[in-house]
């Protein structure tokens, strides 16, 4: 699998299509965007989203194709992006759960 980081505004399709969540990234806010695609035909596979602001790093957004799902590609996107952000003198990533999600980003 091929793995890039972008940082900036979203400029590239996600796996979300929702307008309102595309519209939210044509901002010049400070985004990490790292994203994993098949090394074979460049098809995307998953991706996570991180907001740097006010000194904190923030979970907005973490996809993978749902045939995709529990094939470890969600456990790398979110330890690239612990290192990621490490590199970048972060010490924690916050996130808002849902409840019934809770257990799945402890994993």
């Amino acid at each position: 699998m091929n793995y890039t980081i972008q940082t900036g505004p979203n400029q590239e399709e996600g796996i979300r299509s929702s307008s309102d969540w595309n519209e939210s990234f044509q901002s010049d806010k400070n985004y990490i965007i790292i994203r994993c695609r098949e090394d074979s035909n460049g098809e995307l596979l998953g991706q996570i989203v991180i907001d740097l602001q006010f000194r904190c790093a923030w979970l907005l957004y973490l996809a993978v194709k749902p045939e995709k799902i529990n094939q470890s590609i969600e456990t790398e996107l979110m330890s690239k992006a612990e290192s990621t952000i490490t590199n970048r003198g972060y010490k924690n990533i916050f996130l808002n759960a849902e409840q019934e999600m809770l257990s799945y980003y402890e994993n």
